[in-house]
């Protein structure tokens, strides 16, 4: 049996044709109502995750950027990381980057934070007041910059965000 035009007569889609397009029909209505169910739990969760997420913000006394910075010491430079602790800064690094080139200032700042802890390096000091200085932190970006310049007193970067730091602070 065939699904005619009834005004040509002509034959349009076999009966097996037209009874397989109306399975897959239900079978994505069916697919669609899962969805939007699916949806809705995950909406319902998110506004759960987003509520606890301000419950512990107001409990928390001061969440700023300022008390997870790092305590440099002068001979945290001097320590010798084992190999683990190297290849977990390679692995981090990219993420590092990746942050501070979207100007991910934070997430950034954290990441190269973990990669002093691992394997301690000039430049990764230089990174986290970078870092600091674009989040406008100026008083805890100067002392890693003067570190920097410890170390390597030709480091024109390093030079010029410290003057940048020592200005804005002033002002």
């Amino acid at each position: 049996m065939a699904v005619e035009d009834v005004a040509s007569g002509k034959e349009l889609v076999s009966r097996a044709s037209y009874e397989a397009l109306q399975a897959r029909r239900r079978a994505d209505l069916e697919r669609l109502q899962r969805l939007t169910v699916e949806c809705d739990a995950l909406r319902l969760d998110n506004a759960e995750m987003a509520a606890e997420v301000r419950e512990i913000r107001a409990k928390l006394v001061d969440h700023s950027v300022e008390n997870v910075i790092i305590r440099l010491e002068p001979n945290a430079l001097a320590a010798k990381p084992t190999l683990l602790m190297r290849i977990l800064a390679a692995l981090l690094l990219p993420f590092a980057r990746r942050a501070a080139t979207a100007s991910q200032w934070e997430q950034a700042q954290v990441y190269y934070q973990c990669l002093a802890l691992l394997r301690p390096r000039t430049f990764l000091w230089k990174q986290i007041g970078a870092m600091l200085y674009h989040q406008g932190i100026y008083k805890q970006a100067k002392p890693l910059f003067e570190v920097v310049l410890k170390q390597d007193r030709n480091d024109q970067d390093a030079r010029h965000l410290l003057g940048e730091c020592s200005d804005r602070i002033k002002d």
